[in-house]
């Protein structure tokens, strides 16, 4: 069985490993239908350095090997040069306030351990985190679309509120929910 922990900084390359595994360039077609993938990567540093400073960057653990992790984190620690960010507070949550906010950046699970409720449980350890009147939301990338992605957040009520394009030129829709929605 698996648990779900806080990321710490030494979770680092093993992050940094799984997220190469589900690059969008390194599976097949049907593997990204199937299962989703990530069109962006980061290094050690940038995952150590969240680790550090979010407490809402959850891990997955089996038997000691990482199977996923939600890399979030409350929109008060999001980069002053984040214009996505910033625009999607701004344009989508402006009656929210900052400290109810948190931002979705990467949800990851391994493909040994796909389908088997681990990102799901990862959100719903979030949402047990979070205050009840806060909000979360996310993007996910449209061109090229991700249906594993937009029906498993769908599927936990996640609801798409627009689009927009991001720093890499690939076009995003902006999910969202409130904590206090049941699923």
């Amino acid at each position: 069985m698996w648990c779900i922990a806080r990321a710490r900084p030494e979770d680092a390359p093993n992050i940094v490993e799984l997220s190469e595994q589900l690059a969008f360039a390194t599976l097949s077609a049907e593997s990204r239908e199937a299962i989703g993938f990530l069109v962006s990567g980061y290094g050690a540093d940038v995952y150590r350095s969240w680790a550090c400073r979010s407490r809402s960057f959850l891990i997955a653990r089996e038997s000691g090997t990482l199977a996923g992790f939600l890399l979030s984190y409350p929109f008060c620690l999001a980069d002053p040069g984040d214009g996505f960010a910033r625009a999607v507070r701004t344009e989508h949550l402006p009656t929210w306030r900052d400290h109810q906010i948190t931002i979705i950046k990467q949800i990851a699970v391994g493909p040994a351990y796909a389908r088997q409720g681990i990102a799901r449980h990862l959100y719903l350890r979030l949402f047990h985190m979070l205050p009840r009147d806060s909000c979360v939301f996310g993007a996910i990338v449209e061109e090229p679309r991700n249906p594993a992605s937009e029906g498993f957040h769908a599927a936990l009520n996640f609801r798409r509120i627009g689009s927009r394009g991001a720093e890499d030129g690939r076009l995003r829709g902006i999910w969202f929910r409130r904590v206090d929605e049941r699923k």
